[in-house]
């Protein structure tokens, strides 16, 4: 066979697959949006996931098998999300206010005055303004770089100081995360004690 045929045959070969390969990834990019409620691929696989887990959640509460729904409803919170988006974010909101509905119902069903669970949810309420915080900063770092970039300017300070705000942010998020740990341990000791008595007082 002539290379001279063979050798150009197999580089349009390889363009054509790049150009389909690049058409589906702008194709898929475009309808993800649509599909996954304008979610990041894998955010939207991992809520679904979570989803079945507090629909199997809702039935164990149902049967009163506390425990293994309160297991459940603490791996079903999503701590530290990959993709950082207001889309995403709020997504993560709501999935959080469900699995906090079910331990409000758990806590209901076994007679108990819960005084963890407004910890609980003011540590992810917390914890969801440091994400908005680090999403706001990456973003003004960016325009900031954009910006230099296009004057031909370097300001190294600059870059520093943005990276200082995002590293005082994480450290900020990894000490909200061991509060919620924390909290959430003691939560779940809580709803699986014996209710309390109420106090009686006797009448004169």
């Amino acid at each position: 066979m002539d290379p001279s045929v063979t050798v150009p045959s197999v580089l349009l070969a390889a363009l054509a697959l790049f150009l389909i390969g690049w058409l589906l990834l702008i194709t898929f990019r475009a309808l993800g949006g649509a599909l996954f409620g304008g979610l990041p691929f894998r955010l939207w696989v991992s809520l679904k996931k979570r989803d079945q887990r507090l629909e199997t959640a809702d039935h164990l509460i149902e049967q009163q098998q506390f425990a293994e729904a309160l297991s459940l409803l603490r791996k079903s919170l999503i701590l530290s999300p990959r993709n950082l988006s207001p889309s995403a974010l709020e997504a993560v909101v709501a999935h959080h206010l469900g699995v906090l509905s079910r331990f409000g119902t758990i806590a209901d069903s076994r007679g108990i005055q819960s005084d963890i669970l407004p910890l609980v949810e003011g540590l992810l309420t917390s914890r969801l303004e440091l994400w908005r915080a680090k999403l706001e900063s990456r973003r003004s770092a960016q325009k900031v770089q954009t910006k230099m970039e296009a004057k031909g300017e370097e300001r190294p300070w600059v870059r520093e100081e943005f990276q200082r705000r995002d590293e005082d942010i994480t450290g900020r998020l990894s000490a909200n995360r061991q509060a919620l740990e924390q909290q959430l341990e003691e939560l779940c000791e809580e709803l699986l004690s014996e209710p309390r008595a109420p106090i009686s007082y006797p009448f004169h």
